[in-house]
């Protein structure tokens, strides 16, 4: 597609239009050459810009942000998506304007801005709908539903009603991307065997390689939150190894590329024979070299992750150390957690031999996972605040009534002297929800009639 509209170009004395060089940019782009494309839409906009066309300068933009968005430069495709939103306003093409807008919040996700994301794709939902445009508010849904599922404050409920309303209100078949999502949300909410259902669902429609890698990694995640550590550690490996594999693909076509563009330019002077020879030579540099830094690059960053990944194991092997050195010391005088007795024992024995984090995190673990699901654990927790503390605990029930079991165990864990670190590891949030939790327990234990409000207040201090 690209030859024919090059030759076109080439063939005729005239200065090409904007159309035109436009035209010639969406070819290469078509063709993944994006060094050539961005050339092209360079001109292009140059010359859109001289003929006052708004539309084929929000074309151009678009084109352009796209260009930035193949090549991971998602700040500047992010510009790019609003300049080509403007100009389609300035054009009068609303349609061609939410098309830009869609493609913004998807650049704002790729940089974590969720915020600008959900922003972006509310907008488009409502404008789409509006104008009754059910593909680009379906988009925009699925979209929004991902969204949802992956952001800091996750909503699965949100997500799976968004995808119902994909299906039975715009009438779009699911595909296996969203029974993914379906699948995820459902483990979020603890409904596993509908995850399953939706899993299993999700791997018979799966066609292509990139949709049976996204299935993989939804197992991935389901997995790791039920504990399936096996699982989930086998469809990382699959996961990652795909991810190689297009990386490898990606730097194969790139030196092809190379390739074509030095065999085409030696056939453009082939008639100025020493320029041509200067030129083959050149060229035949810098893909060599070109190929050798790609290499060397691609190494590199494998080297990096390998050592990001080491280094994660280490900060949470660091981080069950700290935690059980924090129980030990919370919680010695329980009658019931002779395992942390255990746990020392071995982190003393094991310490500094290849058996000490698999030994000392099946033993961080098996308290940890006490503590969040055994209740008798709870329970002789609350026992130990009430001897030592009055019977702190069994007023606090008494005072302020109606309390949620999470408030309840927050107070206790708080009571108990446990850290912020502690605690969100017991409860499964992130500490800025903890804190959140700490701070709307006290608005209430504040407001109560509680006779020892102040006691209770200053237990969630300590």
């Amino acid at each position: 597609m690209v030859l024919p509209v090059i030759l076109c170009l080439t063939g005729c004395d005239r200065k090409p239009s904007a159309t035109e060089l436009a035209d010639l940019g969406s070819a290469q782009l078509a063709a993944k050459d994006y060094a050539q494309a961005t050339i092209s839409l360079s001109k292009a906009e140059k010359l859109a810009k001289e003929e006052e066309d708004a539309f084929i300068l929000g074309r151009i933009y678009r084109m352009q942000g796209e260009c930035c968005d193949a090549t991971g430069d998602y700040p500047n495709a992010i510009r790019a998506y609003i300049r080509s939103i403007r100009a389609y306003e300035m054009a009068e093409k609303p349609a061609n304007a939410r098309q830009s807008l869609y493609q913004a919040g998807l650049a704002y996700y790729n940089v974590e801005d969720y915020r600008q994301a959900e922003q972006a794709f509310r907008s488009v939902i409502y404008e789409a709908h509006q104008a009754a445009d059910s593909l680009m508010e379906s988009n925009a849904l699925d979209a929004y539903a991902n969204l949802c599922l992956e952001q800091e404050d996750q909503d699965p409920a949100l997500a799976i009603n968004i995808l119902s309303r994909i299906s039975q209100e715009l009438g779009y078949p699911l595909q296996s991307r969203e029974y993914g999502m379906l699948a995820y949300a459902n483990s979020l909410l603890g409904n596993d065997k509908d995850a399953q259902r939706w899993l299993r669902a999700a791997n018979r429609f799966a066609s292509t390689d990139e949709e049976k890698n996204q299935v993989k990694f939804r197992e991935y995640q389901i997995a790791s939150r039920n504990g399936d550590y096996k699982t989930a550690l086998s469809s990382l490996e699959e996961v990652m190894q795909y991810n190689s594999k297009v990386e490898l693909n990606g730097l194969r076509d790139s030196v092809m590329r190379y390739q074509m563009d030095y065999f085409s330019e030696q056939s453009n002077t082939a008639q100025e024979k020493l320029r041509a020879a200067r030129l083959r030579t050149l060229l035949i540099a810098a893909i060599l070299l070109a190929a050798l830094f790609s290499l060397l690059g691609y190494f590199r960053v494998k080297k990096i992750d390998t050592e990001r990944m080491l280094e994660e194991e280490k900060q949470e092997r660091e981080k069950f150390m700290s935690l059980a050195e924090e129980l030990k010391g919370r919680l010695k005088s329980a009658p019931n957690f002779d395992v942390l007795e255990r746990l020392c024992e071995k982190y003393y024995v094991y310490e500094g031999t290849e058996n000490l984090q698999p030994k000392i995190l099946s033993e961080v673990k098996s308290v940890i996972v006490g503590l969040r699901e055994d209740p008798k654990q709870v329970e002789t927790l609350e026992k130990m605040l009430d001897n030592s503390r009055d019977g702190i605990v069994t007023k606090f029930k008494e005072q302020i009534p109606r309390l949620k079991e999470d408030d309840i165990r927050i107070f206790v864990f708080a009571a108990s002297g446990l850290s912020s670190t502690a605690m969100s590891t017991l409860l499964e949030l992130d500490k800025p929800v903890v804190y959140n939790r700490i701070y709307r327990l006290k608005g209430r234990i504040a407001k109560s009639e509680a006779p020892d409000k102040e006691i209770f207040l200053d237990a969630l201090n300590s």
